[in-house]
């Protein structure tokens, strides 16, 4: 019974989104008929990975010392046979599959950019703030970016051109999603749970020497860029350095909602480049203010 519920509620959101990628004065034939599916693979491997949650799955440490687990794999699986159905010409990099060689990448004009599990020290804990992250790269930049919040059942969607949305299936709503403008203190700013605090508690009294106050949210995963693109924060400051697929599909949702993300000076965040790695970013709704001018150094 509860299976049927859940997919008549997919079903009725599905019909909604459709009806909002028609209305948009923005019409892009490719990406517009692909974003309804690419939400509907992010939802099936949400479901796939609850199925492991707060259960006894297994967990090995990969090359890198980083954890993967068995729900990592299965929703990887399903992420990648959904997009290879989907579009079968696109090559794909995940994080749990081996990266191809950047002769090969440096060619590539279109490709996948995925993240089956987005947060799994936070997903091992039993933290409820783990994503599925899915984005279609395009030259260097995301053009299509899904973040998925299994637990929370809510998804969040960008598309170069058509905006972004939030997609409830809780409260089986979806509805547009913006930046706000910073205009007053105190600045809510959110950042990693577990990174970066001394730089962090370093940027707080920076800013309160120009008269701004902060007040600070932590969360885990990609769901701190879908928190900046709602408008319910400000800015995001990421200190660390961490890899393309664990950011590209938030990036594309803040910037389709009007948002920013840039390096610490001031450059686009660019994929597909010979190491993987991102540098420490800033991300933020507001353009009325230089965040940027008042981040420590390293």
């Amino acid at each position: 019974m509860h299976d049927e519920i859940a997919s008549e509620s997919i079903i009725d959101n599905q019909i909604k989104l459709r009806r909002l990628v028609r209305m948009s004065s923005s019409y892009i034939p490719k990406l517009d008929q692909l974003i309804e599916n690419v939400v509907d693979i992010s939802v099936s491997a949400g479901a796939e990975i609850l199925r492991y949650f707060r259960s006894d799955f297994g967990i090995e440490n990969k090359s890198n010392n980083s954890p993967v687990t068995d729900a990592d794999i299965a929703a990887n699986d399903i992420i990648v046979s959904g997009l290879k159905e989907l579009e079968p010409r696109l090559p794909i990099v995940s994080e749990e599959m081996k990266l191809p060689h950047f002769s090969n990448r440096s060619r590539w004009r279109h490709y996948w950019l995925i993240d089956p599990i987005d947060g799994t020290k936070a997903f091992i804990r039993g933290d409820d703030e783990f994503t599925v992250n899915i984005a279609l790269i395009e030259g260097t930049a995301p053009v299509l970016g899904v973040v998925h919040c299994p637990v929370a059942q809510i998804t969040y969607w960008g598309v170069a051109g058509l905006g972004a949305y939030r997609i409830d299936e809780v409260q089986k709503t979806i509805e547009a999603i913006q930046v706000r403008e910073f205009t007053e203190n105190p600045v809510k700013m959110i950042v990693s749970k577990f990174r970066g605090n001394k730089k962090v508690q370093k940027y707080v009294e920076t800013l309160k020497e120009q008269s701004i106050e902060c007040q600070i949210f932590r969360l885990s995963s990609s769901y701190k860029f879908c928190r900046v693109a709602e408008g319910a924060i400000d800015l995001f400051p990421n200190f660390g350095v961490i890899s393309e697929w664990d950011v590209a599909a938030g990036h594309c949702v803040v910037e389709c909602a009007g948002g920013t993300m840039e390096d610490f000076n001031g450059n686009a965040i660019e994929y597909n480049k010979r190491n993987i790695n991102v540098p420490p970013f800033v991300v933020y709704g507001s353009g009325g203010f230089s965040w940027r001018q008042y981040l420590p150094r390293y």
